[in-house]
C-alpha cells in the first residue's frame, strides 16, 4: 500500500524550505497548497504551478542562481577594480624615485616605459641596476 507524504513533510525532505526562503528573500512568493501537494511560485507577471517536488527544487536552483548572478559579477568587478588601483598606486609610487635617480633623459624615458609596459617589479629593478653603476662609478 502507497502512502502519499503529507506536501508539508516533502517539502522538507528535498531541502527546498531553505531554498524557497532565500527566493522569497529575493522577493518571489511561494505558497504550498497542503491538500493537493502542489507548490506555486508567484512571479511579478505570473505564477507557476508545481506538482513534482524534484523540478521545483530544480527550478528554484537555477532561479537563485540566475539572481545572485550580476551579484557575483559586481563583486568580481570590485575586486578588479581594487586590483587596479593597487597597480596604479604601485606605478605612481615608482616616478619620483625615477626622477631622482636617472641622470637623463634617456634613462628616465626608458624607466617610464618599463613602468608602463612591463610593470613596477621591473621598473624598480631598472632603478636598481642605475643605482649599482652609480656606486661603481664612484
Amino acid at each position: 500500500m502507497l502512502t502519499k507524504l503529507k506536501p508539508e513533510l516533502a517539502i522538507e525532505q528535498y531541502e527546498l524550505l531553505p531554498l524557497l526562503e532565500k527566493l522569497q528573500y529575493l522577493g518571489i512568493e511561494w505558497e504550498g497548497d497542503m491538500q493537493t501537494g502542489q507548490v506555486y511560485l508567484q512571479f511579478s507577471d505570473g505564477r507557476i504551478e508545481f506538482h513534482n517536488l524534484l523540478l521545483l527544487k530544480a527550478f528554484v536552483t537555477g532561479c537563485i542562481k540566475m539572481m545572485e548572478y550580476p551579484q557575483h559579477l559586481n563583486s568580481k568587478i570590485e575586486l578588479l577594480e581594487q586590483h587596479y588601483q593597487d597597480y596604479v598606486q604601485l606605478q605612481q609610487e615608482l616616478i619620483p624615485e625615477i626622477a631622482q635617480n636617472c641622470n637623463s633623459f634617456i634613462q628616465e624615458i626608458h624607466a617610464l616605459r618599463l613602468l608602463i609596459y612591463r610593470g613596477a617589479r621591473e621598473g624598480r629593478k631598472y632603478l636598481l641596476t642605475l643605482q649599482v653603476n652609480q656606486r661603481k662609478s664612484l
